[in-house]
């Protein structure tokens, strides 16, 4: 029984295109996170120019992950700070607005300090789609192993999501990219992938900088561990993710 897999990760900062006029998160600042998030709501409603997501995002983290996309025919869906959970094909304006701290236009900026929850914001923006959540698109796909490349910013936002999973459900998930400090719930520690900076040593296409080391992790997953035929239990993936670091040293910093 051949298993299929599907890719989720994360936006860019980088853009292909100029930002579509009012699309800026600095307009939408407010003394409530959800007035914000109501606020841009309406605007991404009402933009006119949309392209694909696919062809918005650029960067190396980005193309890293379409190449593990169209290597493993998977699904590719992109964890969008401004848009929530979208496929790579869905279109979109160009806008800049992010959870990464130090822009004008991160969240961390828009709203009074202690109203900044990345997890509010995260249902707040999927508000009313078909699929508006990871454990919903999770559900549609009841045999697919969901491939999950983050920063520890970005699993934040989607914890909540992840941790109303059903076990066996959650147990389709693989998590790369964070550091491990940066899980503290034991559920998600069992879906974790171990990658560390071991992987800069194990050849040309998976070394990079840190900024696009989950999308790396997970291409070095989905080419080299991942097997469509094969046993896929987290705890079979999590061996030879080790397996295949242990011959390579930590990079001289």
């Amino acid at each position: 029984h051949e298993m299929a897999i599907s890719i989720l990760t994360i936006c860019s900062n980088r853009k292909s295109l100029p930002v579509e006029e009012g699309m800026q998160g600095q307009n939408f600042a407010s003394k409530e996170l959800k007035t914000t998030a109501d606020n841009w709501i309406r605007e991404r409603q009402k933009a006119l120019s949309k392209v694909r997501a696919e062809d918005l995002y650029c960067g190396r983290g980005f193309s890293e992950a379409r190449k593990s996309a169209d290597h493993s025919g998977a699904d590719l869906w992109v964890i969008s700070a401004g848009f929530g959970l979208i496929r790579s094909s869905s279109k979109i304006a160009p806008y800049d607005l992010t959870i990464a701290p130090g822009t004008i236009n991160s969240l961390d900026n828009l709203v009074p300090k202690g109203q900044v929850c990345l997890t509010k914001w995260w249902s707040y923006i999927n508000r009313g789609k078909k699929v508006g959540t990871i454990r919903a698109l999770v559900e549609t796909a009841p045999s697919n192993t969901f491939v999950m490349t983050l920063t520890s910013r970005y699993l934040e936002m989607i914890k909540e999501d992840l941790l109303k999973m059903s076990d066996s459900n959650l147990k389709r998930v693989r998590i790369v990219g964070p550091p491990l400090s940066a899980i503290s719930d034991e559920r998600l520690k069992m879906v974790y992938l171990p990658y560390d900076e071991r992987l800069e040593t194990v050849g040309p296409p998976y070394a990079g900088t840190r900024s696009d080391f989950p999308q790396r992790a997970g291409r070095h997953f989905v080419e080299k561990i991942w097997k469509s035929k094969l046993s896929n239990s987290v705890r079979v993936h999590q061996k030879r993710v080790l397996t295949s670091l242990v011959d390579h040293k930590r990079p001289v910093i």
